[in-house]
């Protein structure tokens, strides 16, 4: 008599955003407790397909957390894409 084995795979995806024109910038995010991907405001606007103010609206009410390089103020990508999961272009 044949025996049945059960198996279960666990599978886990990431996405990473590759933009020909953006500069990406691995920086440590305070509001994710790690070290996490980030991009300026523009950039983050065009991944989201909306204007800055969206975006500045979105760090302001702390939803989307900021980060601070001497080029620039920033935007953390992870937290961009998990504010805006549903949205698309």
């Amino acid at each position: 008599m044949k025996r049945l084995k059960k198996m279960f795979i666990a599978v886990e995806e990431q996405i990473r955003i590759v933009c020909p024109h953006s500069k990406l910038y691995a920086t440590w995010c305070r509001g994710c407790r790690a070290e996490t991907e980030m991009v300026t405001f523009a950039e983050a606007a065009d991944i989201i397909c909306t204007d800055v103010d969206k975006v500045v609206e979105q760090t302001a009410g702390g939803a989307v957390h900021l980060g601070v390089r001497r080029e620039a103020l920033l935007v953390c990508l992870k937290s961009l894409l998990q504010i805006n999961q549903a949205r698309s272009c």
